[in-house]
């Protein structure tokens, strides 16, 4: 028999635990569901996760033949123009109150100065990111990484 505890609220998320008569339970949470397996009633459990801390998070190539190396809740990214993507996610976020990170990669002898990525726009399906040069200059990144926590 499947039983369900409300453990409170964090942050206007509810938390809620659920378990059966075989062991399994399951916390679940607005950043996701956990499972775990106990050996019996008694002793420490360790949590494994079925989803991940980052929710989303692509490694792109922005140059050449472009594309998504590997990703997680990205469905897409879409070329818009130089150094202007947007990366659509596959499950939607609450809301748009999320943090990006990025990371890039450029080689310096074809270029002067630094790149950054900026963020242009974000909603709950898709954000939309600027590649610069510290100069202002739009430029392809030949790897992107992007990574979003919320």
């Amino acid at each position: 028999m499947a039983s369900t505890i409300s453990a409170g609220t964090t942050s206007g998320t509810a938390i809620a635990i659920t378990g059966d008569t075989t062991g399994n339970l399951a916390f679940t949470t607005q950043a996701g569901t956990y499972t775990q397996t106990l050996p019996n009633a008694t002793g420490t459990v360790a949590l494994t996760s079925s989803t991940q801390v980052c929710q989303a998070w692509v490694n792109y190539k922005g140059t050449a033949t472009r594309g998504i190396n590997a990703s997680y809740n990205v469905s897409s990214v879409t070329f818009n123009s130089t150094g202007n993507y947007t990366i659509n996610f596959t499950n939607a976020f609450v809301d748009g109150n999320y943090c990006a990170v990025s990371g890039v990669s450029y080689d310096l002898t074809t270029g002067s100065g630094m790149t950054v990525i900026k963020i242009a726009s974000q909603s709950t399906t898709s954000m939309t990111i600027l590649g610069q040069t510290n100069t202002g200059s739009s430029i392809d990144n030949a790897l992107n990484s992007i990574a979003v926590f919320r």
